[in-house]
């Protein structure tokens, strides 16, 4: 990014988090922050949240196994030294008498606690436990959008989501991320307050104790958790936006680009980008980027519409105008709705495009949504029924907590705010090491709320090449066989792509069609081919696992045009490359064999394993003692 875009949206985010913070000091943004609201808002958000929470968890069944066991790419043993290694100094991994399994003292456990990395899975890791995790967490989300204990439905479901999240993060996205964010907001707002049987019972239960509770009213619930979710979303659209700075972008080809993946489109795209990649697609492209970054006037407009109507007063025309449609709903919305809508349409990245339109509710007002409903009713002629759900709380202008619940809320809020504006700055060369300073300030905070974030998806440019990876398994007796797990295979590239296959994405990942530096990956996935391979034919290990690189580039837009579109499969084939990245040889690689209680619960002999010696022990008593422990060198029962 150049010095002045970097400045101009440094600029343009510091803007949008002083009005924010702004709003705290003025008598009607304490109204808009730490007021009270209806809460079918929250409600409606919750049981669609929560349900698509559970679609993007179950859209990785296929890989189950692969991800979160003992029987995966990464063991426990080996996930807790890549991911969490920090954490676990203090931890043994049972390989010796010397070193068994658990962590060596209380320190140990305080090192563990100090996070950020929190996983049951780093702990028990077979199938039955990675079931039983997954189950419950099935169980707690089905409570959750039913409004069954919601509170702690919520906050059981955010632990065991993140406990899947924090035991691998090879099939990681935006998506999660996005996940991950709102649902920490989520577990502060009364989503259960309206639509949830805990609203039911407790109407119920005022019905039995002749309260006078009136029969439907929801009860208002504090607005603050919708307004710091308004603001959050914001801030994704304005740093995604501002990040796709590269010439791909401002020449108006980045969604030619992205519709060109073969990883992702649903129909082979290349027809019709051949007409339409010089004019429409560079006028989606311009369109996509500039919404992004003007989306965050929609929540400048709901904070002044707040913090400056004055009641009674005299309305100016022009400024209604301004407030209504430049930074209003209407358009912002809309540009949302219209651009999610169409990347959903158009290509398969999972839940990403969903929730991006299920947190749009967040703009839309819990009245809004029962008059919706009364209108519904009507139509279809159950007006018990929109009454009941179209029910409004008690209408008025209070405040939420007392005054010190409200001081201590807005303290949070502005530092929350300020920590998130710090973490999202972009890198300008001129702030020098102040932006490493003042991010190490705020990181345990983020760390802490799971709210650390970045939203470089497609940026500073799309991808301009395909990339696959081709996995070669020579067995014992030298025959080497193509394991065709990407879509250079037919059989693996089914057209409508509908049911999103998270492996398309960890194979980009793990070859290098993605940004990151995912090269790492490359040596514990052929490893993993090699125990695989051994638990499939008898424990009979195969000679070597070989990772090959397969890529062509994606023509241009004015090539594509002149000279008439492609068939990926051909092109690959004539003028694609291959170039092997990675080799393991089984018999002599690190964990390139099934690991005992694997090939114990399978039935199979493995000869020679070589097991990973991390010697945590040693460096654990090392580091004591140089910390003046005098108790370093005691052993456990002794």
């Amino acid at each position: 990014m150049s010095g002045k875009e970097a400045v101009a949206c440094a600029v343009l985010g510091a803007a949008v988090a002083s009005i924010a913070t702004w709003a705290l000091r003025t008598a009607n943004g304490r109204r808009f922050w730490l007021g009270v609201e209806d809460p079918r808002a929250m409600a409606a958000l919750r049981i669609a949240f929560a349900t698509l929470a559970v679609c993007n968890v179950n859209g990785l069944w296929e890989h189950f196994m692969f991800l979160f066991t003992d029987e995966g790419i990464f063991p426990a043993a080996v996930a807790r030294e890549v991911f969490a290694k920090q954490q676990f100094a203090g931890f043994g991994d049972g390989t010796s008498v010397d070193e068994p399994w658990g962590f060596f003292d209380g320190l140990a456990v305080l090192e563990f606690l100090r996070g950020p990395k929190f996983s049951l899975l780093y702990f028990w890791d077979t199938p039955t436990a990675m079931w039983i995790h997954i189950a419950v967490f099935e169980l707690v989300m089905l409570a959750m959008i039913v409004g069954l204990w919601t509170r702690w439905s919520a906050v059981l479901g955010f632990v065991l989501v993140s406990s899947l999240f924090d035991r691998n993060p090879l099939f990681s996205e935006g998506t999660e991320l996005v996940f991950r964010v709102f649902f920490f907001y989520l577990l502060f707002a009364r989503s259960g307050e309206a639509w949830s049987v805990d609203a039911w019972w407790r109407r119920r239960r005022a019905r039995r104790r002749d309260l006078g509770v009136e029969v439907g009213a929801p009860r208002s619930i504090p607005t603050w958790p919708r307004k710091l979710m308004m603001l959050q979303l914001a801030a994704i659209y304005l740093v995604t936006g501002c990040l796709k700075h590269g010439a791909v972008w401002i020449r108006g080809d980045a969604v030619y680009y992205a519709l060109n993946l073969d990883h992702f489109y649903r129909l082979e795209p290349q027809m019709v980008a051949a007409v339409l990649g010089t004019n429409l697609l560079r006028a989606a492209t311009w369109f996509v980027r500039l919404g992004e970054i003007m989306f965050a006037l929609v929540f400048v407009g709901e904070v002044l519409r707040s913090s400056l109507d004055v009641p009674h007063a005299r309305p100016r025309p022009r400024w209604s105008w301004i407030r209504r449609w430049l930074l209003g709903r209407r358009i912002w919305l809309t540009w949302a709705v219209a651009t999610m809508g169409g990347i959903w349409l158009t290509m398969n990245l999972g839940q990403f495009q969903t929730v991006m339109l299920c947190l749009g509710l967040v703009y839309v007002r819990g009245e809004e949504l029962g008059a919706g409903l009364r209108w519904c009713g009507r139509r279809l002629g159950s007006p018990s029924t929109s009454a009941e759900l179209g029910a409004a709380p008690p209408a008025g202008g209070a405040l939420a907590y007392g005054p010190l619940g409200r001081t201590t809320i807005a303290i949070g809020l502005a530092w929350h705010i300020t920590a998130v504006a710090i973490w999202l700055l972009p890198e300008i060369d001129r702030l020098g090491g102040v932006r490493d300073r003042a991010r190490a300030l705020v990181k345990p905070w983020l760390e802490l709320t799971r709210t650390t974030q970045g939203w470089g998806m497609f940026a500073p440019n799309p991808p301009r090449h395909n990339v696959f990876m081709k996995v070669l398994v020579t067995d014992g007796d030298g025959e080497v066989w193509d394991m065709r797990t990407d879509v250079y295979a037919r059989e693996r590239r089914p057209l409508p792509f509908v049911w999103n296959d998270r492996m398309r994405k960890m194979s980009r990942r793990i070859i290098g069609g993605e940004s990151g530096g995912g090269d790492w990956y490359r040596k514990w996935y052929a490893r993993w081919h090699c125990r695989q391979w051994a638990l499939e034919h008898d424990g009979r290990l195969p000679r070597s696992v070989e990772l090959v690189k397969l890529s062509y580039a994606i023509p241009s837009p004015e090539a594509m045009r002149d000279l008439g579109w492609y068939r990926p499969m051909d092109r690959l084939r004539d003028w694609g490359t291959h170039s092997s990245v990675h080799t393991e040889h089984c018999a002599t690689a690190v964990l390139g064999q099934p690991i005992a209680e694997v090939a114990e619960r399978h039935g199979i002999a493995v000869t020679n394993p070589r097991p990973w010696i991390k010697r945590r022990r040693a460096a654990w008593q090392k580091r004591r003692r140089a910390a003046g422990d005098v108790h370093a060198d005691a052993s456990p029962g002794r």
